[in-house]
């Protein structure tokens, strides 16, 4: 790896190792970086060509997006999950979110479930009424039956996606629903840390395994 700088803001952990940072404008190369290197038929073999597809669009198009609202997951230091939205004083959207492994076919247990209970923590901190998502319905390990899980209804879509949608009170009982599983706490201190080196570390580390 090139040495390169990156300033990252943890924000929350969870139990198992998770941790989640809110990227920053520095960290545009790092997102760069992280999406041609995760390789998906590498991680989790056995999948149809066409579910790569919807599966690697979709973590290309987390990574790429320039909204300021950007959460990145980890698990010991492994990167594993993306989930950014927009936000006006009404609504919520998320525009992408997606997770992946650390190890070959080992998903990372929770991971979904701690972005989005911290992207409820910061719902339910603003004003806002609703959160809407459009889900992939044929992609991998059924996107739109976790979010109904998570309290989402549907309110419609077409042949490829579902429109989903969840209110502050029912976001308020996924959390309580969740909190003795998750366990997703807040971090105050809100340092920058530079998640390059930070990153780069754990890799070596691991390596010496």
């Amino acid at each position: 790896m090139n040495k390169l700088s990156f300033q990252g803001i943890q924000t929350a952990s969870a139990i198992g190792g998770l941790n989640i940072y809110k990227l920053t404008d520095k960290d545009k190369r790092l997102a760069e970086k992280l999406a041609n290197d995760i390789s998906l038929k590498t991680l989790m073999p056995g999948l149809s060509e066409y579910q790569y597809q919807i599966w690697d669009d979709t973590i290309q198009k987390a990574l790429a997006q320039k909204c300021k609202n950007t959460f990145l997951l980890a698990k010991h230091r492994v990167p594993c999950g993306v989930l950014n939205y927009a936000q006006t004083p009404y609504m919520f959207n998320v525009n992408y979110a997606a997770t992946w492994p650390v190890c070959s076919a080992q998903r990372v247990p929770f991971a979904g479930k701690a972005l989005f209970l911290e992207l409820f923590r910061h719902f339910l901190e603003s004003s806002a009424q609703i959160i809407e998502l459009w889900g992939i319905k044929n992609a991998p390990f059924d996107p739109v039956g976790k979010y109904r899980q998570l309290g989402f209804k549907m309110y419609g879509g077409d042949n490829f996606q579902e429109l989903m949608r969840i209110n502050r009170e029912q976001a308020a009982n996924t959390m309580d629903k969740f909190k003795d599983i998750i366990k997703l706490q807040s971090v105050k201190q809100n340092l920058d840390i530079d998640l390059f080196l930070f990153f780069e570390m754990s890799s070596r580390q691991k390596n010496k395994h």
